[in-house]
């Protein structure tokens, strides 16, 4: 949070110290007009309020002072406001054009964590999981992911939690972070996970995988 003074030098007595924050909360409904992400103490308001009943200015010029103030705060506390592409990129909730041509996949990809989710919730039919290159037990902290929210993105009874999806689809989409809470894991019944072993050995015996250091999962080709 940033804090800023401004004047407004109008009518007889001036408005001093008028006291400005930023960085605050971002409310998406009022993204498009001036000033968003500042806000200003109401005492100024009140006296700025005062001076239009007053007669000593109209409403559309102490609208016009006040949003001024207001911008020129936001270019104080972050000059990157300047440039239009990154101004509009602040105000994208997930709803931008780019996130609308992402949403497809990212709509995809969210569903097949969903799926590994639900598998998750049933241990005794899914006792194995697997990373990467990695086998592990489906209790393992690795898979605690699962067993979450998943970020926020689903609510306890696997519902998608519509704020947070916006919010992860905007990261999705703009902030390098491609992958998706969850994403990564697959759970495996015992014949799935003898099945994942068998396609990553050798045809002499070499294997392309471990086992888990943490959760030290047996093998299910063994069993």
């Amino acid at each position: 949070m940033q804090t800023r003074h401004a004047a407004l030098n109008i009518g007889d007595e001036p408005i001093k110290d008028i006291r400005f924050t930023w960085g605050g909360d971002y409310p998406r409904e009022r993204r498009h007009l001036e000033g968003w992400g500042t806000a200003v103490e109401v005492p100024a308001v009140l006296a700025l309020l005062g001076k239009v009943v007053a007669g000593e200015l109209t409403a559309e010029r102490a609208r016009a002072l006040l949003g001024g103030l207001a911008e020129k705060v936001v270019l104080a506390c972050d000059p990157e406001e300047a440039d239009p592409v990154k101004r509009a990129l602040a105000r994208c909730f997930g709803d931008c054009d780019e996130c609308a041509a992402r949403k497809p996949e990212f709509g995809r990809r969210l569903h097949a964590v969903l799926v590994q989710r639900e598998r998750y919730r049933d241990p005794a039919a899914h006792s194995w999981a697997a990373t990467r290159s990695a086998l592990h037990r489906i209790d393992c902290r690795e898979m605690e992911a699962l067993g979450n929210s998943c970020g926020g993105l689903f609510t306890e009874s696997g519902e998608t939690n519509p704020e947070e999806y916006d919010r992860h689809l905007h990261w999705f989409t703009h902030d390098d972070c491609e992958s998706i809470p969850g994403e990564g894991r697959t759970v495996l019944a015992r014949h799935e996970a003898a099945s994942w072993i068998a396609e990553r050995t050798g045809p002499k015996g070499g294997e392309r995988f471990r086992l888990c250091g943490n959760c030290q999962p047996e093998r299910p080709d063994r069993a």
